[in-house]
Parts: C-alpha cells; sequence; structure tokens
C-alpha cells in the first residue's frame, strides 16, 4: 500500500520504462475508462517554446480576479509536485493528489502511463471534481503528441517558437511550428505570440479552418515608460500596469482572453498584471547581495535573460550558478552572457540528463570558471565572496533554480 505523496511520486518515476513516451492512445484510453473527456468546464491550453508559464499564471490570475473558479495546469515543478496542480490559487492538497493517483491506477490496469501522463489524469480528476469554471493547461513538451493534447481546447495558443528539445520536435522552425500546432482543433479560435509565424502553422490553422489570431497583425503591444497598452481589432486597452513578466506574453494572454469571450471587467485584468509573479522567472531573492534566479535553459530564454540583465546594470562584479540538461543548446545558452558574466560557477545537476562536468566545461572553456561538486556549493561559495554590489544569476534549467531555491528554503525554516 502506498501510503503518502513522497511515496506515490518514488512508485511513479519507476513505473514507465521510459521518461518520455509521445503518443496519445495510452493516457486517452484511461481518461475514458476515467470519464474525464469530454471535459465540463472551458479549457485552454498554451505551447510554446518559452513564455507558457507565465502566459498560464497571468490567464489564471485574470479569470480568479473575475470570480471564476480556476484550475491551472504546470509543469515542471520547483520545490513541490503540488505546484503543477493549482485550484483557484490555492495548490492540490497531498490528499486529493493521492486519491486521483488511487483512481488512475486502479483505472489503467496493464495500460503504461509515464509520470507527466498520471500528473495530467491526477489534474483532471481533481478539476473535475471541484467542478471548475475555466482551466488553463500549459503543454509539457510539443503539442501534437503532448498528453495535454487529449483535450480539445476552447482556445489554443503558442506562445514563441525557437530551437528546443530538438531530437523530438525536429531541427527546423517549420517542423517545431507545426508540432506545436497540433493542440489547434477545428473551427476552434487559435493564438500565436510569436510574431516570426512559420508557414506550418499558418497551413495548420488553414486546414482546420481555425480563426487564428498572431501577433504583430491581429494584435500587438506598445511599452510606455510607466505603462503600457494592447490592442487588437476589437479592443483598445491604455494605461495597463507594467507586470512582472514579458509583455509579449502578457499580450498573448490578453488576446485568448478576447478569443474564450468569458465575461470579465477590465479591472480584473490591471490587477492580474499588478500582482503576477512566477517563481523562478526572473525571481530576486535579496540577500546582502542581489541574487536573480531564473529557468533559462535554452537560447531563446537565455537571449531574454541577458537582455535584462543588462537593463539593469549592476556597479560590480555579476557571476553565474550554472547547470544545464545535456539535450540542450549548452553554448548558445552560454554566448549570450559573454559581455555580462565576469565569472561562471557551475556543477552537474541530479537529474538523468544532466550535462556532464566535461560538456559543462568545454562550453565555458573561454570563460572564466569555477567547478564544484554540487550547485548548493557552488552558491554558497560565491554568497561568501560577493559584496553588495555584486549580484549573483542562477540558471541553465529548471533544476538548477530548483537547488538553488530548496537550499534558501531550508534556510529560512532552520532559522
Amino acid at each position: 500500500m502506498i501510503s503518502n505523496l513522497d511515496e506515490w511520486l518514488d512508485y511513479l518515476g519507476k513505473l514507465h520504462p521510459k521518461e518520455m513516451d509521445f503518443g496519445l492512445d495510452r493516457v486517452r484510453e484511461v481518461a475514458q475508462r476515467l470519464k474525464l473527456l469530454p471535459v465540463s468546464y472551458k479549457c485552454i491550453i498554451v505551447g510554446g517554446t518559452n513564455g507558457k508559464g507565465t502566459t498560464c499564471h497571468l490567464l489564471e490570475s485574470i479569470y480568479r480576479q473575475a470570480g471564476y473558479k480556476t484550475g491551472l495546469h504546470t509543469s515542471p515543478h520547483l520545490l513541490r509536485f503540488n505546484e503543477r496542480i493549482i485550484l483557484t490559487g490555492k495548490m492540490a492538497d497531498d490528499q486529493s493528489i493521492c486519491e486521483a493517483f488511487a483512481q488512475i491506477e486502479q483505472a489503467r490496469s496493464s495500460v503504461s502511463l509515464t509520470y507527466f501522463e498520471f500528473a495530467l489524469l491526477a489534474t483532471l480528476i481533481i478539476f473535475r471534481d471541484a467542478k471548475i469554471d475555466v482551466a488553463i493547461l500549459e503543454v509539457g513538451l510539443g503539442g501534437r503528441l503532448d498528453a495535454v493534447n487529449i483535450v480539445d481546447a476552447d482556445v489554443a495558443a503558442i506562445t514563441t517558437i525557437d530551437f528546443d528539445h530538438m531530437q523530438w520536435l525536429g531541427h527546423t522552425r517549420e517542423k517545431i511550428g507545426y508540432e506545436k500546432a497540433g493542440i489547434f482543433r477545428k473551427n476552434t479560435p487559435a493564438v500565436c505570440g510569436d510574431p516570426a509565424i512559420p508557414v506550418t502553422v499558418l497551413e495548420y490553422a488553414k486546414h482546420l479552418n481555425s480563426a487564428l489570431f498572431c501577433q504583430e497583425k491581429d494584435f500587438s503591444f506598445i511599452k510606455h515608460e510607466q505603462s503600457w497598452e494592447w490592442q487588437s481589432q476589437s479592443q483598445h486597452f491604455k494605461e495597463l500596469p507594467l507586470p512582472h513578466i514579458p509583455l509579449q506574453n502578457a499580450s498573448t494572454a490578453l488576446m485568448i482572453v478576447e478569443c474564450l469571450e468569458l465575461p470579465l471587467r477590465r479591472i480584473d485584468i490591471d490587477k492580474a498584471l499588478s500582482h503576477i509573479a512566477v517563481q523562478g522567472r526572473f525571481q530576486i531573492i535579496e540577500k546582502h547581495c542581489r541574487v536573480i534566479v531564473d529557468v533559462a535553459h535554452n537560447p531563446q530564454s537565455a537571449n531574454l535573460l541577458a537582455q535584462n540583465l543588462k537593463a539593469q546594470p549592476c556597479k560590480g562584479k555579476t557571476y553565474a550558478i550554472f547547470s544545464a540538461l545535456a539535450d540542450k543548446d549548452l553554448s548558445g545558452i552560454v554566448i549570450s552572457f559573454a559581455d555580462i558574466i565576469d565569472e561562471w560557477h557551475y556543477s552537474v545537476i541530479k537529474a538523468s540528463r544532466a550535462a556532464s562536468k566535461q560538456q559543462l566545461g568545454e562550453c565555458l572553456q573561454s570563460y572564466q570558471s569555477i567547478y564544484y561538486e554540487s550547485l548548493e556549493a557552488a552558491y554558497q561559495s560565491v554568497l561568501e565572496k560577493a559584496r553588495p554590489e555584486d549580484r549573483m544569476v542562477v540558471f541553465g534549467s529548471f533544476y538548477t533554480v530548483a537547488a538553488i531555491l530548496e537550499k534558501e528554503s531550508h534556510a529560512k525554516s532552520s532559522s
């Protein structure tokens, strides 16, 4: 008998022979046995290379501010599995997740499911039982063959299209875009937040007769010093509060809101924009020097992080705490920081797909860098040497950020 969430997660991690196993047949079959499809609530599905998480969190906040009972499914988590399943702004509790896992385990019989597929099905059980009004589901990887795609979205969105997970999605933006457009549905609105939209996405939407709304064509935004404005073919919002997320993602979220057509007020949007803060996205930890943690893990997101750092220069040195997965474009990530980071402090993350000491060392060989036995040791070392005018940037992977946030969490709980 499995008695708690930690035991369940350990069991799920060993259950399926492959960490990733794309295809919808297995997970759809179990979902149908559990009578989870079709869903009874409004549903938004968000895919994309970067920006999915911030877009999803903003959407959830807008609908929650408007008084709707919301459900948010994201991945991966940073500190607790419960972060993946949010009900009206609060993480699902251990008991609800364990009960959902038990239902899935009984229903699946001999059908093998991955960790992510178990997580999605548990989410759908919890959302159904809570009788939510609107769900926002973040795609795990790609779109067409991702487990989330068993659900038919009322609005499907792609935030950005860039190079990541190429071994599964393809080595061109056209192939990657095609995979991501797989979440579109016939005669159903779709949104693309990337201004450089691949022709495959346009063709996919046309084939399905989906009304596709594109950034800088059907909707756009302008940043001002203290505010921003957003405009579509039918709306024009002026003097919007500047959020703590990229405006490109906020702009995409507003187009999704327009497409879903659920009643809400301008004040709901303003409140959500004012309060949005997503863990691990340019998150600032105030120590004796400033610590910035960011889950940037591919060239596109690394470039955005670099831009943000340049926009907020510091008087002293910039130290990096860095590690990544082996299947990432390590050199493509590192090059964005060539003229920003003074010293690189790196280690191997605790994950099956981790980049090795040698791989990390090779991509940092042109820079001043120091290797450590753990990320926590690297972090502590920099904390001890950094001056108040210096700053530290922790990035490269969700695992990298999670290691430092967990260390900070333990430090707080023991103080």
